[in-house]
């Protein structure tokens, strides 16, 4: 039956058909639907003959709706009625026909038939064990000799249950049928044989979900099998070579147009004289649903439909079937050349068929011309004035020919030749002018015209086709002229007198020197073309040494970076940096170490790029002598390119090394030109590094290279364990893993889902960076604008009403005003997108903009990388609790949200571009503070102008805390501070380290810095762990370990260095101050401060260091009267109240000095 193009597309392949199906079945809740459920399954047959999944699931539920109305209580969902009807409709004879039927189509899949053959003789069995008649017996007895004589991978055991039921219900005759059968199943047992090493690769593939092996296996077994059904006599062979593709069709090559065309090409040449060519109509039928796209195919089924003498009408509507679908011009004209080409010639032989009548001619003149339009015109569509038609012209032809023999019109048959030798898409072809000679000589003998300039008595010339031959000769820019020149001779030999052969030759001489000399000018430009490609090739390879060479000696040479614009940064932005980094860096310098610049996304290079593919440039070296040295295999492979890394693994007998190259190139030519060579004595086996190597992620996080190779060690043997480097994100928790083998590999790879300490499911897949998953949500797509400074009294709505003019606005998070009772103070807010585009306008538009009685500062919210773990223990004795004076200035809480909306993010998770946040001043973790160098003095520094706007319009301070007493020198001396540390190790593997010394109660993990600063839970255990730990070998390295002074020299040291875990070499962090109220619980606070330099008050004492230190600078914000801001003179104690104020005050070093500055600024 011809294809409907007017018809909506039905499903195509199994797995389509079955969700399809599934879908209706899920809604067949009365007997007509379960009905049209049924009709579906028929369809689907006819649509994938063959199809197992199908035929089974066709079964199934035909023997459930059977099952169902035959059940002495049907279910709730059948009425009377219905059991009564389904009772006729799926009786126990329909339904046992079914499973024959479904057996019958897919008998001789050799390796998964007995799928659906056990479920069928379990029905069958249940019925015999509810009736036990002799006929059931008989019945099933002789399914089971059936079977076994039919070639199956399972033969063994359905033997094996065939003795069983003998044993039951036939035990005295079982000696005598089982020798009979085991007699005639010798032929069956031997075509297992031969196709065993297909059919278990085959099921390894598919169980391995490898597809790519899975289609080259059945690639193999299919040529196999066309080959043995051409030598075997059986009659079984060509049955079985159709069952095999009726098996690799409704599944893994259900859409591969060139395995349909080997199918459609093995069933027309093994057609019988007896059999109709109108078999060949269904399998094309098929064939064209499943890849529309294939022309070839479209060209067989018109021609098919042609030979079996299908009427005018059902041919056209296959070829409309064609055109009216798109896919038929996927990959350009190719296809619907192919298709017009089958279509154009039935036109032609059906309108000059001698018996044709006046009506096929008529559609012949009109249906060829309108092919010729209308490929012209999808051609000019689609490629535009580049197109120029088909290269091999084919539709011409056969329009010419037509035009010829059928209509007379030499004329007009003419013009299209001449039309078509004006394009240089043909003129320049030798093939062109050789059709064109050919028709001419051939009108010649048919027209008998005498010559036209021949006198009389003088025997006819083909002068016309002379003058072709005479054009193709003289064109310069033919692509075969000796081949034309040598026909053009020739012809003239033959048909011409002297004279004009004596013109010919002498023209042709002239024609050969011009042709030899084109071909001296091609050859040289060939030469030419070789080598300036040999060269630049050879100019791109020492440009590549050359920059990396320029790189290694950067990195060695590095200095500070400079900021992420590359311009000079101002003072307000270097603040909380070490004087020497307010040098203007080098340009050439990178800007990813800088603390505040945005650091490259995971899974990109600092470029933008994508990550190196370690995978696919990596080669595994195996049978290595094991005395093998890195410098040995180094110089043997010089000549494959530069190597990146190399992993040696040394043996008793043999050494292993997975070497990675710089270029996928380079690997693959090392193992085309290395493998199986000697290296030494030893012959060494060098195959691709791919599907070796893991990634592995969401273990337990205190996992290390230990419990990583325990974890893995049933799998096979590990080469190596890469950990990802925590310097500019301390979340990350993954690894990669390259086994020895693949089969270690895929066997790892199973242990994906298996949970880990009764919380973790461990995941595990191959390693490929270009499956990289991209981040999303509002930040990592630039979705998300951060507002601050915003007035009081504005509301999510009145937000949404200014910012919805520039897109549609998500969510808006605001954090609530300092004052909402007195309507003054300011508040932020997040504000995201649908669209980045729209953030931006946003951000371009509104920053630096007047709303009410304020200016916004608006910028983008982007992620900022996590470059500090800070982990507390609730279980120290002290209960994880900080001093007061770090529990008030932390300023890790994210404030509060406003009703229903959404909490901002955090500051140290979240930086705003191009205008920092203006939420108000963080106050730094005491921590921090305490951390810096005391001998380094604090330069003043003069207020910004964001800072003296906020002083301006921020309002009195609320009443702090009373003073409370602690001694912060206690504090410091339960701190001790683990450097050296390498940085691919997490914070909780450093906290397993310290714990194994005592009771600690907090980690700070700085993995830029290499070092961690532990506070235990006294100072005794503190002391144990500078003593315990330092010289320490740790993860492959040796610990040091220090107070904070050392840990300030270990860190100038290495900056010096320029070496050491940070490049940037910052001494301090840029801070950030937070004031948070309290006493009244109003959270009123300070607004758009400009971040300013902090730095540590010198403790009180009597003389000795820090006596004359000199206070803090920056700006100064009134915070009224308290008793803290006064008083205490030069040498008195200052309590924790005393601190506090300093920070906030950016008081002195005495009380009167900061008195004075403070009562300034207010007045200010």
């Amino acid at each position: 039956m011809p294809v409907d193009g007017n018809d909506p597309s039905p499903p195509v392949g199994e797995d389509n058909w079955l969700a399809y199906i599934d879908e209706a079945r899920r809604t067949a809740d009365d007997l007509e639907k379960r009905v049209g459920v049924i009709e579906l399954y028929k369809q689907a047959i006819n649509a994938e003959p063959g199809s197992l999944k199908i035929w089974l699931a066709y079964c199934e539920y035909f023997h459930s709706l059977y099952v169902a109305c035959q059940a002495p209580e049907p279910p709730p969902s059948w009425t009377a009625d219905e059991v009564l009807m389904g009772r006729e409709i799926f009786s126990l004879h329909q339904d046992l026909d079914l499973w024959q039927s479904a057996y019958e189509d897919i008998r001789l899949r050799i390796g998964d038939s007995h799928i659906l053959w056990d479920r069928w003789v379990e029905v069958e069995m249940e019925q015999l064990r509810r009736t036990q008649t002799r006929e059931g017996i008989e019945r099933i007895t002789l399914l089971y000799r059936d079977r076994l004589r039919t070639p199956h991978i399972t033969w063994d055991e359905t033997s094996q249950r065939f003795s069983s039921f003998l044993s039951e219900y036939n035990k005295d005759n079982w000696e005598t049928v089982m020798k009979e059968v085991t007699q005639n199943a010798q032929e069956a047992k031997a075509v297992v044989d031969a196709r065993q090493r297909f059919e278990f690769p085959l099921q390894k593939a598919a169980r391995e979900g490898n597809v790519e092996e899975e289609r080259r296996i059945m690639r193999e077994y299919l040529t196999f099998e066309i080959a043995r059904s051409k030598k075997e006599e059986s009659s079984s062979a060509v049955p079985r070579c159709r069952s095999l593709f009726s098996r690799a069709l409704a599944g893994i090559f259900a859409q591969d147009d060139s395995v349909w065309l080997d199918f459609i090409a093995y069933l027309s040449s093994n057609l019988s004289p007896t059999q109709p060519v109108s078999n060949l109509l269904s399998p094309l039928q098929k064939a064209v649903a499943h890849c529309p796209w294939s022309g070839p195919l479209w060209s067989r089924y018109i021609l098919a439909a042609e030979e079996a003498a299908l009427s005018f009408d059902d041919i056209e509507q296959v070829k409309h079937a064609a055109t009216n679908n798109s896919q038929l011009y996927r990959d350009g004209l190719a296809s619907l050349l192919d298709m017009y080409v089958a279509w154009c010639g039935y036109l032609k032989r059906f309108a000059m068929n001698p018996n044709a009548s006046e009506e096929a001619v008529d559609v012949a003149d009109v249906g060829l011309p309108a092919a010729l339009e209308s490929v012209e015109v999808l051609g000019s569509r689609l490629y535009g004035s580049e197109f120029q038609g088909d290269p091999d012209f084919r539709l011409e032809r056969i329009y010419i020919q037509y035009l010829t023999e059928k209509k007379g019109d030499i004329e007009g048959a003419r013009a299209r030749w001449e039309l078509l030798a004006r394009k240089p898409l043909y003129a320049d072809k030798y093939d062109f002018w050789r059709a064109y000679y050919l028709w001419e000589m051939q009108i010649f003998y048919m027209t008998g015209q005498p010559s036209a300039s021949g006198k009389s008595g003088t025997a006819a010339s083909p002068d016309k086709a002379t003058a072709v031959l005479a054009n193709a000769v003289y064109r310069k820019t033919l692509d075969w002229p000796e081949r034309a020149i040598g026909v053009y001779l020739q012809h003239c030999n033959d048909y011409d007198p002297p004279h004009m052969i004596r013109r010919a030759r002498d023209n042709i001489h002239k024609i050969r020197i011009v042709v030899a000399k084109r071909r001296e000018r091609e050859a040289a430009e060939a030469a030419e073309a070789y080598a300036y490609q040999a060269q630049a090739q050879a100019e791109a390879e020492a440009s590549t040494a050359k920059a990396e060479a320029a790189a290694a000696a950067a990195a060695e040479t590095h200095a500070a970076p400079e900021s992420p614009s590359g311009t000079k940064r101002k003072r307000a932005d270097t603040q909380g940096e070490d004087e020497t980094a307010s040098k203007r860096p080098r340009a050439s310098e990178d800007t990813s170490e800088v603390p505040d610049a945005p650091k490259p996304k995971n899974g990109e290079t600092d470029e933008g790029g994508p990550k190196r593919d370690r995978e696919h440039t990596s080669v595994l070296i195996t049978n290595l002598p094991a005395d093998v040295t890195q410098t040995a295999i180094k110089k043997y492979l010089k000549d494959f390119g530069h190597i990146q890394n190399m992993t040696l693994v040394k043996g008793p007998e043999s050494s292993t090394a997975l070497i990675e190259f710089e270029d996928i190139g380079d690997a693959e030519d090392c193992v085309k030109f290395r493998d199986n060579k000697y290296f030494g004595e030893s012959q060494i086996r060098v195959e691709s590094g791919a599907g070796l190597t893991l990634f592995v992620t969401n273990y337990p996080p205190t996992a290390n290279e230990e419990y990583m190779r325990n974890l893995f060690k049933d799998c096979g043997d590990i080469l190596s364990i890469r950990w990802p480097s925590l310097k500019y994100n301390t979340r990350r928790r993954f690894c990669y893993i390259s086994f020895r083998d693949r089969e270690a590999a895929a066997k790892a790879t199973r242990m994906a889902g298996k949970t880990l300490e009764g919380k973790f499911r461990l995941e595990v897949k191959y390693s490929d960076p270009s499956r990289r998953k991209k981040r999303e949500g509002a930040l990592s797509e630039r979705r998300e604008v951060y507002v601050s400074n915003l007035d009081g009294t504005l509301r999510e709505g009145d937000l949404r009403d200014v910012f919805g003019k520039y897109g549609p606005v998500v969510r808006v998070s605001m954090v609530d005003s300092r004052d909402k009772e007195k309507g003054g103070g300011f508040s932020n807010a997040f504000v995201e997108f649908e669209k980045p585009v729209h953030a931006a306008e946003a951000v371009a538009e509104l920053n630096n903009t007047k709303l009410r009685s304020r200016v916004l500062s608006v910028g983008l919210a982007l992620p900022r990388a996590k470059v500090v773990a800070k982990v507390v223990n609730p279980d120290a004795p002290s209960g994880g609790k900080q001093p007061p004076s770090a529990a008030a200035g932390e300023g890790e809480g994210v404030p509060p949200p406003k009703a229903g909306g959404a909490p901002s993010p955090p500051p140290g998770d979240v930086y705003v571009s191009p205008i920092p946040p203006a939420a108000g001043v963080h106050l730094p973790p005491i921590d921090a503070v305490l951390a810096q160098p005391e001998e380094e003095p604090m330069p003043d520094v003069e207020p910004g102008p964001a800072a003296v706007m906020a002083q301006q319009e921020v309002g009195p301070m609320p009443a702090l805390s009373p003073p409370t007493t602690y001694d912060h020198s206690a504090e410091i001396r339960k701190k001790v501070a683990i450097m050296n540390l390498p940085d691919t190790v997490n914070d909780s593997r450093v906290m397993e380290l310290a714990k194994t010394i005592g009771g600690v109660e907090k980690l700070v993990l700085q993995p830029r810095k290499g070092s961690a600063v532990v506070t235990f839970v006294d100072e005794a255990t503190a002391g144990r762990a500078m003593l315990g730990l330092n010289g320490r070998v740790w993860e492959g390295v040796e610990l040091t370990t220090g107070g904070m002074e050392d840990l300030a020299k270990y860190m100038g040291r290495t900056q010096a260095e320029g070496k050491g875990h940070d490049k940037g070499g910052k001494g301090k962090e840029r801070l950030e101050v937070k004031v948070k109220g309290k006493g009244n619980g109003n959270g009123n606070g300070l607004g758009g401060l400009a971040p300013v330099n902090v730095r540590r008050p010198v403790l009180g004492g009597k003389g000795g260091r820090g006596a004359a230190k000199r206070g803090l600078g920056g700006p100064v914000v009134r915070a009224g009267p308290h008793p803290s801001s006064g008083g205490g003179g030069e040498g008195g104690k200052k309590s924790n109240a005393d601190f506090k104020a300093m920070f906030l005050g950016g008081g002195a070093a005495s009380a009167k000095e900061g008195g004075k500055n403070g009562g300034e600024n207010g007045d200010a």
